[in-house]
């Protein structure tokens, strides 16, 4: 009999949580706070706690979207999709092939 394949997930840096969901590893990310305003030290860079677009499929719906795209180029804001289900964080996420391995065992 062939050996059991090792958990993928300390690989990927994923925690599978008690109650079936999945976070990001918080010690292999740093986290760094968030900034409202620009600080005089350097007054170029401001950080938000936002969500990174890590792949092509962002939206759940096109139209939504067109409508945060509509929204962010004409407020000048940036606009984050809270039903963006290829996050790790999200319960029900959409697979992709590069999460056959979650499947696999």
């Amino acid at each position: 009999m062939s050996e059991p394949s090792p958990d993928p997930c300390p690989l990927i840096g994923i925690v599978k949580n008690p109650n079936g969901s999945i976070t990001r590893d918080s010690t292999r990310f740093p986290r760094v706070p968030a900034t409202p305003v620009p600080s005089p030290q350097n007054p170029f860079v401001v950080t938000k706690d936002i969500t990174v677009r890590h792949s092509n499929s962002t939206v759940d719906f096109t139209l939504y979207d067109d409508f945060c795209n509509l929204m962010a180029r004409e407020l000048n804001v940036v606009v984050a999709s809270p039903s963006y289900r290829l996050a790790p964080e999200h319960r029900l996420r959409r697979l992709t092939p590069t999460d056959s391995t979650l499947e696999v065992y």
